[in-house]
């Protein structure tokens, strides 16, 4: 009982992944990355880490109003920023939900991950801010504060699930704050996040809701006559997109407040935590007094009344799509001396970097280069001449003292593949770069500053790293490389406004090729004609355009107009590939060239006119929006390791002053009355009334539970008490427990026999060694326990148990069509004793040992599985030990050593996205197995047990309540004897259901 309250309120953890922006910190002045002449001391000057970051120093907190911020030092600047509007957006956030939290609000800033996120956690109830932005912007480029926008987010999580509401939030003022989150288990997943993600977008500039590729993703089922059905918001499948919670939620919180006004927020989620388990539907009737079937109905008639009909590119006969069944990413591929390479990320591929040839006037893959998940989408980019190709992917250090449970300290380095041989070579290590670009002999990268990203060179033969560019208070994107390696492209954003430069590597002058304004620029790419190929939503929907410098006054073309969008393009042998999204995914597509009629338009400088009837002005020499060159002298300089730069001017600095040691300790969380009971021999079941309670740091780092229960007829306590530290490595454990407890052979009397227990124990459980390299994935993982059992009254006698294991893992990153996993290997070795510390008694001694292999066969993601165990005693015989697949009792030897071994034979049946009552159904495979073991009595003695197990399984993907993942397998087994012959359905038939979280 208390296992299965402490799973359901895990079930709890809301990881809230969040969308891009960049602080509004623009200074007047442009300037190159320079490194300041002297280092500012820590007390003085608030500062960002430029580089490797410093070694773990503890924690530091400082308060406002209503929030307590802790942070690292080395961090101060993020924390700064933070206070600066924790308190606007605190009332901002209270005033649209209603509800005001009386206690200040716990945020955690961490800098150390390499990837962007953040999350609202209810045990105990805080907020964790990743200060890394995204680096393929998510949200959009209007927004101007990460942050900012994070912080809006994971705050609406926090007041909107810890508001005192419903049965628990009255529970929760005896039974502690904590147990308010219970009001989410039943909660819709497109609910919670599609509040959220409703008030980061009316409340700050840009979010989600203002993000053009965050429309695509609903505007193509709509195009497409496809829309989900209004259950499917409450889980995600392996159909994109893989956010479709946080956008139909989105959709149906705007267009409920459209209708209803903002306090329908608050309405709605009251009705609904009164009476959870009807669902939310009840909830929105009583309110609106419309049913959440023709709401949902009504939302999507207004989106597709805003939709053009059709498919498929404006004006032109269509294009031919590059791997038209892939289900999932097709990257716009890179044109190459060599061919075109792209990155393709499917149901059917866990990461793969692809060559394509033309035949016939169709694309067709003729090489795939397996290297997994990138660092994001963008991370990886060819070569001109087609002879290489960089990208970066994420590693994560599980040793680092500063690496928490949900924050490990991650790094994203970059690698180096040659495609004449598949081999690659990584040529950074600790970094955390992003978007690689390549082009004659220079390597660039974007490095993360904070939460800002600037331009470096790499030196591919050292893996050198040198700062080339970053706009104060702003970023730059999406780097691009010519093929002679002289210039290099990227999408600068300062405050939300975007604009194009272009670096001279020999002189490192900076020209902006487009003038800043609030339209977002995605994708540039050099063409073949000395031009630049983008894409942009300055008209409202994303399009294709093109510079042309092959004059003293460039002028700015439309290429390509799509019914949903155009996100990139690139000339390739006559054709010109383009980048779109459809139902399927993202996509790539190739039109001839000569069905491309290009448009001269006007681009328009910040703050003017950039509506659509723009599009057919040409440019005068004159305009202001010409694009003109940027005066910024002086040459960059690298930061020495350890080095950090001033902050610059912060709202509210003078907190700095007012910071402390922060100390995590556990902190009260919630109790539960939680009887023990037990029954006599008279089959009588009796209760002892208890309880469970447990307490957690903020920081998650510590946790102290225990246990109480009072045995009335003989006035005994029992008392038990745990204390776990956690790190990203794994766990460490002590334990004790006085228990009052009935006697072995007790229920077999008619009179009870009560003793009482001791135990005190310790356990230590630990990532020894991980490591990731291109699809694969290997650890070994160990774990020590010994434990210490006495009892007072001398009736049986005390012991000292150790338990030691040790397990190898490898495994190949799969694809979700691979229910099953792909190529995976083990082994594992352990070790169990109990030392009677009474004499006269023997030392037992348990060694077990066993490994797998898994291979995929030649169709269909199906597998095939070799297990072996084997396992000895140093006392007695092996009995209930390594028992068939569902565990029934059919042992027929027994001897002091005991080997099994099975064969497995796993197909998938299919992905699906099937809605059920409180989540759905994702996928399902089918599972065939033999079994046997056999027998050692001595070294000459091995006996078979000269029976077969033979059965099969059934295993389903359910996402249920909060899309958590869900496999349970129904299977059965055969008991087969080959002497005997033929099968008893009462004895030789065993039923089981196994349940994996």
């Amino acid at each position: 009982m208390r296992t299965i309250i402490t799973a359901a309120l895990a079930l709890l953890l809301i990881t809230v992944p969040v969308g891009s922006g960049l602080a509004a910190r623009a200074n007047a002045a442009e300037s190159l990355f320079s490194q300041p002449s002297s280092p500012l001391p820590a007390a003085a000057h608030a500062q960002t880490a430029v580089g490797p970051t410093p070694e773990f120093q503890g924690h530091l907190q400082l308060e406002t109003e209503h929030t307590r911020i802790i942070y690292e030092p080395h961090a101060a600047a993020a924390a700064l920023e933070v206070a600066g509007f924790a308190d606007e957006v605190f009332l901002q956030v209270s005033g649209l939900l209603g509800y005001a939290p009386p206690e200040r609000v716990p945020v955690v800033i961490t800098d150390r991950t390499a990837l962007a996120n953040g999350f609202y956690s209810p045990l105990p109830h805080r907020i964790t801010l990743f200060v890394t932005s995204p680096a393929d912007r998510f949200l959009g480029s209007r927004t101007e504060s990460w942050l900012r926008t994070l912080y809006t987010h994971e705050l609406v999580h926090y007041i909107h699930l810890t508001e005192r509401i419903g049965m628990p939030g009255l529970l929760s003022h005896v039974f502690g704050h904590d147990l308010t989150a219970a009001n989410v288990v039943l909660m819709p997943l497109w609910w919670i996040e599609g509040i959220a993600v409703y008030a980061e977008t009316a409340l700050e500039p840009g979010g989600r809701g203002d993000s053009p590729l965050f429309a695509l993703r609903y505007r193509a089922p709509l195009v497409a006559d496809r829309m989900w059905h209004r259950h499917q918001l409450r889980y995600a499948s392996a159909f994109p997109p893989p956010d479709r919670a946080y956008i139909g939620g989105y959709l149906l919180v705007n267009y409920l407040v459209e209708r209803f006004g903002e306090p329908v927020i608050r309405d709605i989620n009251q009705r609904f935590v009164r009476f959870p388990l009807g669902g939310i539907g009840p909830a929105i009737y009583s309110v609106t007094g419309e049913s959440f079937a023709d709401l949902y109905a009504g939302m999507v008639d207004s989106l597709a009344a805003d939709e053009p009909a059709g498919s498929g590119a404006i004006g032109s006969p269509g294009g031919e799509r590059i791997l038209p069944h892939t289900v999932g990413l097709v990257q716009l591929p890179f044109s190459t001396r060599q061919g075109a390479f792209g990155y393709v990320r499917s149901q059917n591929s866990a990461g793969e970097w692809v060559e394509y040839d033309i035949q016939d006037g169709e694309f067709h893959p003729v090489r795939r280069f397996p290297i997994g998940r990138l660092s994001d989408e963008l991370s990886i980019s060819a070569a001109p001449d087609g002879k290489h190709a960089v990208f970066a992917q994420v590693v994560h250090n599980l040793s680092h003292p500063a690496g928490q449970t949900m924050t490990p300290v991650g790094y994203s380095d970059i690698y180096l593949l040659d495609h004449s041989d598949g081999s690659v070579r990584q040529l950074t290590h600790g970094r955390r770069l992003y978007q690689p670009a390549i082009g004659g002999d220079v390597v660039v990268a974007l490095e993360m500053v904070g939460q800002f990203y600037r331009l470096v060179q790499i030196d591919p033969a050292s893996g050198e790293v040198e700062p080339l560019y970053q706009p104060p208070g702003g970023s730059l994107y999406e780097p691009q490389v010519s093929a002679d390696g002289d210039q290099v492209l990227a999408v600068r954003i300062v405050g939300g406004q975007s604009s194009l430069v272009r670096v001279d590597m020999a002189t490192r002058d900076v020209e902006k090729l487009l003038p800043a304004g609030p339209a977002g620029i995605y994708r540039p790419r050099f063409g073949h004609d000395d031009s630049v190929i983008f894409s942009s939503d300055r008209s409202g929907r994303l399009q294709l355009y093109r510079i042309r410098l092959d004059d003293d006054t460039p002028t700015v073309e439309l290429l390509l107009q799509d019914v949903l969008g155009v996100i990139g393009g690139q000339y390739h042998q006559g054709y010109l590939l383009y980048g779109s999204y459809r139902v399927e995914g993202s996509t790539a597509t190739a039109l001839p060239v000569d069905r491309v009629a290009a448009v001269q338009v006007a681009w328009l400088p910040s703050g003017a006119d950039n509506r659509p009837d723009s599009l057919h002005t040409p440019v005068s020499p004159d305009h202001p929006g010409n694009p003109g060159r940027l005066d910024i002298p002086g040459n960059p300089a690298e930061a020495p390791p350890g080095e950090y730069l001033p902050a610059g001017d912060l709202p509210h600095r003078d907190l700095q002053d007012t910071a402390r040691q922060y100390r995590d300790l556990p902190r009260p969380g919630f109790w539960l009355p939680l009887p023990r009971l037990y029954t006599d021999g008279n089959d009588t079941i009796g209760m002892a009334p208890g309880m469970f309670w447990l307490l957690q740091s903020v920081l998650g780092r510590h946790s102290l539970q225990g246990t109480l229960d009072y045995h009335l007829a003989d006035a005994e306590l029992s008392i038990g008490v745990e204390y776990r530290q956690f790190r990203a490595w794994g766990s460490a454990g002590i334990s004790a427990a006085s228990r009052y407890l009935q006697s072995s052979g007790a229920e077999q009397s008619d009179e009870l026999q009560w003793l009482r227990q001791n135990t005190v124990g310790a356990q230590v459980s630990r990532v020894v060694w991980s490591r990731r390299r291109l699809n694969w994935n290997y650890a070994v993982q160990g774990g020590l326990a010994a434990a210490y059992t006495g009892y007072p009254g001398g009736e049986l006698p005390q012991s000292l148990a150790a338990l030691g294991r040790l397990q190898y893992a490898a495994a190949e990153q799969a694809p979700p069509a691979a229910f099953f996993g792909l190529r995976r290997a083990g082994l594992h070795a352990g070790m169990r004793t109990e030392a009677p510390l009474d004499g006269g008694q023997q030392l037992r001694v348990l060694p077990s040992a066993g490994g797998l292999i898994q291979l995929p066969v030649p169709w269909g993601f199906q597998v095939v599985r070799l297990e072996l165990d084997a396992m000895f005693t140093s006392y007695g015989s092996l009995s209930g030990a390594l028992l068939p697949r569902g565990e029934p009792q059919w042992e027929s030897l027994s001897a002091p050593a005991k080997l099994r071994g099975g064969i497995w034979y796993r197909l998938p049946l299919g992905l699906y996205d099937r809605w059920i009552p409180y989540g759905g159904l994702a996928g399902a495979g089918a599972s065939l197995f033999v079994q046997s073991a056999w027998y050692l009595d001595s070294p000459s003695q091995l006996a078979w047990e000269e029976r077969l197990y033979a059965g099969g399984e059934l295993a389903l993907d359910l996402r249920m309540l909060l899309s958590v993942g869900v496999r349970p397998a129904l299977g059965v087994v055969f008991r087969v004897d080959p002497a005997r012959g033929g099968i008893d359905p009462g004895e030789d038939v065993h039923l089981y259901l196994d349940l994996v979280l």
